[in-house]
């Protein structure tokens, strides 16, 4: 079975190769390179129907390195039209950035067939009531998808306490003011569709580590249940791309914008795959 392996390798791979290509997507004012195979069959969105055509990332990266110049000109609306082959080659072209500080606006991007079912149990599980129900009521109605979007889009991360443990929060902004819940560990780990190099994990696994916690409200996000885990890159200061899971099944992309004071620092907190550790 391995010479076969080996002979399909030598006698595919090179013919395979030479049919990538770099070509650019004009999105909202700016051309993106991406790299694609040209002889491969697509679908109806023209993303390559095999997983075996596909350039592997490192292929992506030498083909079409990102400058810091060019991910300066980029915002959360250039991540929006892409398709989801496109936005992981970016993202597996970006670095971890420093750790997340401070609050940021949350876009939720391309959505898998995951998705409704899982939104469908999380707002079942929601416990609002009272006055936040009132002002939940009013911003979304009986817009299902109004309100699953709004726990997504705002994120605040707290700096390290005393146990050396950064907190990430899910910040929900009302009229009558703003709600934190979903407690989740953030710190550098592997990222679950590009090994080389580390993201940012944010981990709902263990959110009852943080007093934060309400059971009731939380544990919806939990090793007890969906086990909601995302990771981050920075585009450049200020903004960072995503991706959100449920027991390790893709659920979104996800783009965060920091609200609060910017930073200009750079420097990538987690290990970028440079070098051996």
């Amino acid at each position: 079975m391995i010479w076969l392996n080996l002979l399909f390798t030598f006698l595919i791979s090179p013919s395979v190769a030479s049919n990538y290509r770099v070509v650019e997507k004009q999105v909202a004012g700016i051309k993106i390179p991406f790299v694609r195979n040209t002889a491969a069959e697509t679908d109806e969105k023209g993303e390559e129907k095999s997983f075996h055509s596909k350039a592997g990332f490192s292929t992506v990266e030498k083909m079409a390195p990102l400058s810091k110049a060019f991910l300066a000109t980029l915002n959360s609306d250039h991540f929006k039209s892409l398709t989801g082959e496109e936005f992981n080659q970016i993202y597996a072209r970006l670095q971890s950035g420093p750790m997340l500080t401070g609050e940021f606006k949350g876009s939720i991007l391309q959505k898998s067939s995951v998705f409704i079912s899982v939104k469908n149990k999380m707002l079942k599980s929601l416990r609002l009531d009272g006055v936040l129900a009132t002002a939940v009521t009013n911003l979304c109605g009986q817009n299902e998808d109004c309100l699953y979007e709004t726990i997504w889009k705002g994120k605040r991360f707290l700096p390290k306490n005393s146990l050396g443990q950064i907190e990430a929060q899910t910040l929900i902004r009302l009229p009558v003011g703003s709600v934190s819940l979903f407690p989740m560990n953030t710190y550098c780990g592997i990222s679950q569709i590009d090994t080389r190099k580390e993201s940012q994990i944010a981990d709902g696994t263990f959110s009852d580590d943080f007093a934060s916690f309400i059971p009731l409200r939380d544990e919806i996000i939990s090793r007890k249940q969906l086990s909601i885990t995302e990771e981050y890159r920075m585009v450049k200061p200020g903004l960072y791309i995503g991706k959100v899971y449920s027991n390790k099944i893709f659920l979104f992309n996800i783009a965060l914008e920091r609200t609060s004071t910017q930073i200009t620092e750079s420097a990538n907190a987690c290990f970028d795959g440079s070098k051996t550790r």
